[in-house]
């Protein structure tokens, strides 16, 4: 394969805090280092790979997509690429909020000096958003799926050698997912080099031939799918049990989800019913609260269960118990969930153990409605001012 991309010790540095906080650090005995984004980042990617980015929040994939495209500037090292490199880096970047979305078509298409493909690549971009008479109002006026479909049907039709999708497939309808997914193949057919950023495992194990793992601006690793998604998954278990231990001997061990059959599930639809099943240890007889949160892959918060505040009762436990929460008609819609499960004392005041698991579920929905949880409503023209 043809070699189109190599970075070699790539650092991405911040200076120390200067001014007014600098001295108030200095006040309070603070030390103030060099804040390190990315520390000697080096690989190698050749054309029609398929790259998924993994790695926690914070740990310095948005910055090496962005020293990629030339957004950010990078403090040491070197990055040769051959060919073009853009995409999808944020959601709604590159979108003047305050022009329709045909015009920022239009604003787009400009760098292409024949008349004749400007007109084929516009009708192409229009019928791969399917925002029809929306691309007439203002970006400012869109949802954040809107916002995705606009800037994905530009970018992908742009024909970048290298192209980059930074979370963006979090947003928006399964539908038009799996039609962004089908365009991917597209570009990896004729030798387009793809970089996934995306906190969902069923994407990267469906789609990348490898992954890189990024750790506090370390690459951790480099290699095969499945393997990377285990070192991950390592880090993940190692970080939850660092909040997982207490002196009452008692574990959060597992956590689990069963589709309204009871069968294992990572993928439900909005508005089935699931099951979320905890496996608990404890050495002591006590009587607890069970919590869930649920959160989105961007960590906004969406929900939370209190087996107190449903039930107006404590479980009591001592060695190995299944505590099970069974969820009925949920409203939420497409995307990535991770869930916090925590063992509370009666009175909630003491959380005794807790972990995080992430991108433990995913959600799929037909479209109708943008976000991340869906309403019943209803609408009506009403010309009485009284």
């Amino acid at each position: 394969m043809t070699e189109i991309l190599r970075v070699e010790n790539l650092s991405k540095s911040y200076p120390p805090v200067a001014g007014f906080l600098k001295k108030l650090g200095f006040l309070l005995n603070l030390t103030n280092p060099e804040k390190f984004a990315l520390q000697n980042i080096s690989f190698k990617a050749n054309r029609g790979e398929t790259i998924g980015l993994i790695g926690f929040n914070g740990s310095g994939k948005s910055t090496l997509l962005k020293c990629l495209a030339g957004v950010t500037a990078f403090s040491s090292g070197h990055i040769s690429k051959k060919g073009s490199v853009g995409g999808l880096i944020e959601l709604g970047g590159g979108l003047n909020p305050d022009l329709s979305g045909m015009e920022n078509i239009d604003l787009h298409l400009t760098i292409l000096s024949n008349q004749e493909s400007k007109k084929v690549l516009k009708d192409k971009i229009i019928s791969f958003s399917e925002l029809g008479s929306k691309l007439l109002e203002p970006v400012k006026t869109y949802s954040s799926g809107m916002m995705m479909r606009l800037s994905f049907s530009i970018s992908i039709m742009s024909n970048f050698d290298i192209f980059i999708v930074d979370e963006a497939l979090s947003v928006g309808d399964s539908k038009f997912q799996e039609k962004c997914i089908e365009a991917f193949f597209e570009l990896k057919k004729r030798g387009t080099l793809i970089f996934l950023v995306t906190h969902d495992d069923y994407l990267i194990r469906r789609y990348c031939d490898r992954v890189l793992l990024l750790n506090r601006g370390e690459l951790k690793f480099d290699g095969e799918t499945e393997a990377g998604i285990h070192v991950y998954e390592t880090l993940k278990n190692d970080k939850s049990s660092s909040n997982n231990s207490n002196s009452h001997g008692l574990q959060i061990k597992d956590l689990n989800i069963y589709d309204h059959n009871g069968l294992p599930a990572g993928l439900i639809a909005s508005e089935e019913s699931f099951t979320v099943e905890l496996d608990i240890y404890s050495e002591e007889e006590m009587e607890v609260f069970v919590v869930l949160n649920f959160y989105s892959s961007s960590g906004a918060y969406l929900h939370g269960c209190i087996s107190g505040v449903d039930l107006n009762q404590s479980f009591k436990i001592k060695g190995r118990n299944k505590i099970v929460c069974h969820i009925e008609n949920h409203r939420l819609l497409s995307g990535v969930i991770s869930l916090r499960a925590a063992i509370n004392s009666p009175n909630g005041l003491a959380i005794l153990a807790e972990s995080f698991f992430q991108n433990k579920l995913r959600i799929s929905s037909d479209g109708s409605a943008n976000g991340f949880v869906n309403f019943d409503r209803t609408w009506k023209l009403s010309t009485s001012f009284n």
